[in-house]
C-alpha cells in the first residue's frame, strides 16, 4: 500500500539492516518509491530479535511493501537504481555506480554492531546525559526511538537530495541528527545559567520557573508548565491551593530553591484531580498542562484516528502511516 505518488517511478535500493535504514526506505515506499532490500534472507536476524507486536513483528513492519534481493546482485541492481539508501557498514569499500545518488548514514561508531546503536548514539550525541534519574545508570531513548529519528530524519534528506537531482555518494552522519536536538536544549540551558543536566521528572532548575515537569494526579501524572508568576496563580488558584501561593508567590525562587517542598505541598490538591480534570482546568485557564497519555490511549485519541489519518490498514493489519505530512 503507498499512501502518495510523490516518487512514483523512483527506482530505490535498501542497503542496511536493524531500524534507521530500513525505516528511512519504508518512508520512502510511503511516498510511491519502488524499494528493493539487499538481504541474506527474507527474515533481517537483526529485527526478528526484536520482540513482536501484536500480530506483526518490527521486521514485517519495515519491510512492508519491499522486494528482497541477494546481496550477489548489489553492484547490478545499484546501477539500475536512482536512489541508493545504504549503512556505511553494509557497503563495499569500492561501491561506486554510476549516475545513481547513493545517500550514505554513518551510524554510531565505524564497526559498533547494529543492536548498540540506539545506546551508541544517544551516548555519543549527549541525549543520555539528560535522561533519567540523578545518580542512576544514564538511559538511552526508549524503543529505539533514536533510531527511527534518525532514519526519519536520513529520509528526509535523502528525499531532498533526490529532488534536487543530486548524484554521487552523500554522507549523512546520524550523530550530526540526534545531536542538533541536544544542542537546541543545551544552547537555551546555557544562556539561562542553570545548566543542562538528568533532573529525573523534572526539567533542570525547573527551567528556570516553576512548575516545570511532571506531577501525580488521581489517576495516573501530568506535565505542568508555568512561564509567569500569573501562570503559576492560575494553576495554584485552579486547583485549590492558595495556601500555597500565599506561601510561596513567586516561581523563579520556588525554582531555585523549593521544587521538592512545594512538590509535596500540591501533592494532596492533585490527588483530588483525574487528568482529565487538569486538562479541563488547562482549556479553561490557559495554563499549560496536560495529562501524561499510556499507550493504548494516545492509540485511541480521535486525533489519530480521524483528524491526521494516521492509521492505515495493509493486509488486515493496522499500522501507523507518514511521521509527516506531504502537501503538492
Amino acid at each position: 500500500m503507498k499512501h502518495l505518488d510523490l516518487l512514483e517511478g523512483v527506482r530505490v535500493l535498501e542497503v542496511g539492516r536493524f531500524v534507521a535504514v530500513p525505516f528511512a526506505g519504508r518512508l520512502l515506499a510511503d511516498l510511491g518509491a519502488t524499494v528493493e532490500r539487499v538481504s541474506d534472507a527474507e527474515a533481517d536476524p537483526d529485527a526478528r530479535r526484536l520482540p513482536p507486536g501484536a500480530t506483526r513483528s518490527l521486521h514485517d513492519f519495515l519491510s512492508r511493501g519491499k522486494a528482497h534481493v541477494s546481496p550477489a546482485l548489489l553492484a547490478e541492481r545499484a546501477r539500475a537504481a536512482d536512489v541508493v539508501l545504504a549503512d556505511v557498514r553494509a557497503l563495499p569499500e569500492d561501491f561506486a555506480p554510476e549516475s545513481t545518488l547513493i545517500s550514505v548514514l554513518r551510524m554510531g561508531a565505524d564497526g559498533a554492531a547494529p543492536l548498540a546503536d540506539s545506546a551508541l548514539l544517544c551516548a555519543r550525541a549527549g541525549v543520555s546525559w539528560a535522561i533519567g534519574e540523578p545518580g542512576r545508570p544514564p538511559l538511552a531513548m526508549p524503543a529505539h526511538s533514536a533510531d527511527h529519528l534518525v532514519g526519519a530524519v536520513f529520509a528526509g534528506a535523502s528525499l531532498a537530495l533526490l529532488l534536487a537531482g543530486a548524484e554521487g555518494r552523500h554522507e549523512i552522519d546520524a550523530l550530526v541528527a540526534l545531536s542538533a536536538f541536544v544542542e537546541q536544549n543545551s544552547t537555551s540551558y546555557r544562556e539561562s545559567g542553570i545548566g543542562w543536566r538528568r533532573e529525573g521528572r523534572r526539567a533542570p532548575g525547573s527551567a528556570g520557573i516553576y512548575p516545570y515537569g511532571l506531577l501525580p494526579c488521581a489517576d495516573g501524572q501530568i506535565v505542568m508548565l508555568g512561564r509567569s508568576t500569573r501562570d503559576w496563580q492560575a494553576i495554584s488558584d485552579g486547583i485549590g491551593a492558595h495556601d500555597v501561593f500565599e506561601r510561596f508567590p513567586d516561581p523563579f525562587e520556588i525554582a531555585r530553591e523549593h521544587a521538592d517542598e512545594v512538590d509535596a505541598l500540591l501533592a494532596p490538591y492533585l490527588a483530588r484531580l483525574t487528568k482529565a480534570d487538569v486538562l479541563s482546568l488547562a482549556e479553561t485557564t490557559g495554563v499549560l498542562a496536560a495529562p501524561v497519555a499510556e499507550i493504548d490511549e494516545v492509540a485511541a485519541r480521535d486525533h489519530l484516528a480521524t483528524e491526521r489519518d494516521f492509521w492505515h490498514d495493509v493486509d488486515g493489519v493496522r499500522v501507523p502511516g507518514l511521521p509527516f505530512v506531504v502537501h503538492d
